[in-house]
């Protein structure tokens, strides 16, 4: 193997580890942002049926006391 080889060998194999690891951090990063939007989105959700329970309860109080 001629000497030019083992060094494109060597920044060859650092450069793989490096797009690996930021393939990774892409990957992580996309995870995170879908566990965060399913997590607004459900939470948001939440918000609406509890305030749609509380309407309802409020609406048959009212009802009920006239």
């Amino acid at each position: 193997m001629a000497p030019d080889q083992k060094i494109l060998g060597v920044i060859s194999k650092e450069d793989k580890n490096a797009e690996i690891q930021r393939r990774l951090q892409d990957q992580e990063i996309l995870k995170a942002r879908k566990l965060l939007a399913l997590a607004t989105g459900s939470h948001r959700d939440a918000l609406f049926i509890a305030k749609d329970i509380i309407h309802e309860q409020m609406n048959k109080v009212v009802k009920n006391g006239k």
